[in-house]
């Protein structure tokens, strides 16, 4: 089946997926991080400061989702998607509104939870669900909503500020979630999928036996899974939400990183189309290495750069990394451990990137404040990163080796 041919038939639950990814952005930091400055200054708070509450914030986000989640594996896929996104609005509205720091808390907690928590999972969860031999290619063409969000919205919030005010932003924002995009996501999703058989040779190699959550946690490759995703959002939150001070400490204007987004996106959306053509025919566990050594490079360029050359080199090597990394987290947890409770075991992984997310702005943002520069913490993590990935390459043929969990015990 062509590629063409693959979006057609299936242009319903792929769009569902794609909305899903793309309205997780109001959650995100990329977003978030665009209100820092105007927030510090209506509450009178340091870099150290609002580190310190939106980790407390998101670390608590990451605790409900372990609870949250367990109806992603219970719940249709488009009722699911309609409690997430009303979720989203409200809190939209109360970003809108607030004038009272522990309103912003809960505003905040709301946003992190369904927006960076529970909508990517809902959509990677399904689209791992709903299809076998073409996964690779159904996850890279919803993980793309995420790479449209981040070219568009950093954007739109910039016009917005510049032309009505930072608070309406948010107000537009919780109107069109309500009206629009609840609605439409309901209708493409209502209709479940039935997924279609894997290859015969392909389906050998992979797991035949659905691990239930409390079997993943005690095997070990799921952690080194688990650390090697979430050295992306480690990193990417300190960028995103310290971008103002980076832009002031390496002297570039402000406007040059909303600017560079649209090529971050549109590279990270192409290193997801290719990853989802290699994880169905390789398998995605096989590529965990592959996709981690691009962060290195991006993470010692934003640290020792300072040209804008080092700048554009620094965002590619990124977007190739987050890309790679999008489209095949969910297919590399189906392969090793099924499909069955894949929701709750995937909600596992998320609550540890959203932990490693919140404790990123906190760790940084003192950091600052007792004058370790920004740049020197990026030199020091690219180390580290490395060091790691040569520990993937001498473990990859331990972590790919498919095996049944060793206390298996049928429901």
């Amino acid at each position: 089946m062509s590629f063409t041919t693959f979006i057609k038939d299936n242009a319903r639950w792929l769009a569902g997926g794609f909305i899903l990814v793309l309205c997780a952005g109001y959650g995100q930091v990329y977003v978030i991080g665009q209100f820092s400055p105007f927030i510090r200054e209506l509450y009178d708070l340091s870099h150290g400061e609002f580190g310190s509450l939106f980790m407390m914030i998101t670390l608590s986000a990451g605790g409900c989702l372990m609870f949250a989640s367990r109806y992603i594996d219970r719940l249709p896929a488009a009722k699911m998607s309609c409690i997430c996104l009303a979720m989203l609005a409200g809190a939209a509205m109360l970003m809108a509104c607030q004038t009272s720091i522990y309103v912003l808390a809960f505003a905040l907690l709301v946003l992190r939870l369904f927006g960076q928590g529970m909508l990517p999972l809902l959509s990677q969860t399904a689209m791992a669900r709903w299809y076998n031999a073409s996964r690779g290619k159904a996850l890279s063409v919803s993980s793309t909503g995420h790479m449209c969000g981040e070219a568009v919205l950093p954007l739109v919030i910039l016009s917005v500020i510049l032309t009505f005010g930072w608070r309406w932003f948010w107000a537009g924002s919780a109107l069109v979630l309500a009206l629009a995009v609840l609605p439409a996501c309901y209708f493409l999703l209502k209709k479940e999928r039935v997924p279609e058989g894997a290859d015969p040779k392909r389906a050998a190699s992979l797991v035949q036996i659905d691990w239930q959550k409390n079997q993943v946690i005690r095997d070990w490759r799921f952690w080194v899974v688990v650390t090697a995703r979430n050295l992306y959002p480690f990193f990417i939150t300190s960028l995103m939400f310290h971008q103002a001070y980076l832009m002031e400490l390496k002297g570039w204007q402000p406007e040059i990183f909303a600017g560079f987004l649209p090529l971050y996106a549109g590279i990270s959306a192409c290193s997801a189309f290719g990853v989802g053509f290699l994880v169905d025919r390789y398998r995605g566990v096989s590529l965990l290495p592959y996709m981690t050594l691009p962060l290195v490079a991006a993470i010692l360029l934003f640290g020792a750069g300072t040209t804008t050359a080092s700048y554009i080199a620094a965002f590619v090597c990124l977007a190739v990394s987050f890309g790679s990394w999008n489209a095949s987290t969910a297919a590399i947890l189906s392969e090793m451990y099924g499909t069955k409770h894949i929701g709750e075991i995937r909600s596992v992984l998320a609550v540890t990137m959203v932990a490693a997310s919140a404790v990123s702005p906190g760790i940084t943002g003192n950091l600052i404040d007792n004058g370790i520069t920004l740049d020197i913490q990026f030199i020091w993590l690219s180390g580290f990163v490395f060091l790691f990935v040569a520990l993937l390459f001498f473990i990859q043929s331990k972590v790919r080796a498919p095996r049944p969990p060793a206390s298996f015990k049928p429901l």
